[in-house]
């Protein structure tokens, strides 16, 4: 995953932050409920921590784990960070599904230049 998380760091341009990964991260270290993956990140200083959920703990859920889909989402986050809090439910509901929609075409778009 470190080397994913360096890859889509260079995608996403987010070369210029200082990121630490905690993968297969107990969900008892999650700051929020209900989960796979969080992001706590600072812009001032660009730097922030991710973590995804083990996979043991995802649990009987409609959608598949996608460890690196989520890795994405939550690089996403870090990207649109700025517009995060506009302490409107709407908009942030509204701009967490954008992030969700991207960081699955990403992933796809990768899996199919693969092929």
């Amino acid at each position: 995953m470190q080397k994913k998380l360096k890859y889509w760091q260079d995608k996403l341009k987010l070369n210029d932050w200082v990121i630490v990964l905690v993968d297969d991260c107990p969900v008892n270290d999650f700051v929020g409920a209900n989960r796979q993956g969080e992001t706590e990140y600072d812009t001032e200083h660009k730097s922030a921590v991710i973590r995804i959920i083990r996979k043991e703990e995802y649990g009987e859920r409609i959608l598949p784990f996608v460890k690196e889909q989520v890795l994405i989402h939550e690089l996403l986050h870090i990207k649109f960070g700025l517009l995060w809090d506009s302490n409107t439910e709407l908009q942030n509901a509204l701009l967490h599904q954008y992030i969700e929609d991207l960081a699955k075409a990403f992933y796809e778009v990768k899996n199919e230049c693969k092929q």
